[in-house]
């Protein structure tokens, strides 16, 4: 199977996933945002209490789709190090282990908030503390998306822009301002209310946003720079891994 075929194979399972994410989350658990964090333990086991079967049935779902930060992973470090200058490649390959181990902080919240619902007869301060750490899972979480981060803006800087590249230089100042707006999460830490909240327009409405539009954002170039990709090896008649200067058996083309 071609290189291209197969990262839009990887693009198009990762929005579908994401999608049915989403759907887990606002939909199922209704967790998208979270209860407010001064609920008592009681009220917080009533809460669980009123939504346990869509919140097991959600923790179910998302045990098959949960994972979608790998594929994209998979295809940003394609990208990156077909235009990272030079052999290391030690930039496409820090975002390629940055973003993938990030699917587990997108992952492990909804297999949290099934722990929390699974037992409705335990004592409601343990579905509380199970319902903490997955909400602050879902908000604060932040640092393991910093090098991938990071190094998606390195590569829009450093590599030279064209149609086939899904990095241009205005998207690293895209990328930049994402990691500014999207870090303040992990301040959910230390107030229960107001904007810095794990339901506050600072700490969770403006970093959910960001990271979707973000997302979205660059599957978009991704999917512009493949269909380029495409149509160079078509008319190279070349593998898309390889210059558009190199024949398949390693020849110079004049």
């Amino acid at each position: 199977m071609k290189s291209v075929t197969a990262q839009r194979i990887l693009m198009w399972w990762l929005l579908v996933f994401a999608a049915l994410t989403g759907v887990v989350f606002v939909v199922l658990m209704r967790v998208f945002p979270p209860p407010s964090s001064t609920l008592s333990a009681d009220q917080l086991a009533a809460w669980y209490g009123d939504r346990i079967g869509s919140i097991k049935t959600g923790a179910m779902l998302s045990g098959w789709v949960s994972a979608w930060m790998i594929q994209l992973a998979v295809v940003l470090w394609a990208q990156a190090k077909r235009v990272e200058p030079g052999n290391s490649k030690v930039w496409s390959t820090t975002i390629l282990l940055s973003c993938s181990i990030s699917s587990i902080f997108v992952a492990f919240p909804a297999l949290a908030f099934g722990a929390a619902a699974y037992n409705a007869e335990r004592a409601p301060q343990i579905t509380q503390v199970m319902h903490q750490l997955a909400v602050l899972t879902m908000v604060t979480t932040d640092q393991l998306y910093i090098p991938a981060w990071v190094g998606i803006v390195v590569i829009c800087f450093i590599s030279k822009d064209s149609p086939s590249n899904p990095f241009p230089r205005w998207w690293g100042w895209v990328t930049a301002w994402s990691i500014i707006v999207i870090e303040p999460g992990a301040l959910a830490f230390l107030p229960k209310t107001g904007l810095f909240a794990v339901n506050g327009v600072v700490a969770f409405w403006i970093p959910a946003f960001a990271f979707g539009l973000w997302i979205f954002g660059q599957a978009w170039l991704i999917f512009r720079a493949l269909k380029v990709q495409e149509h160079e090896e078509q008319e190279h008649g070349v593998a898309d891994d390889f210059p558009a200067s190199v024949k398949h058996d390693g020849s110079a083309t004049t």
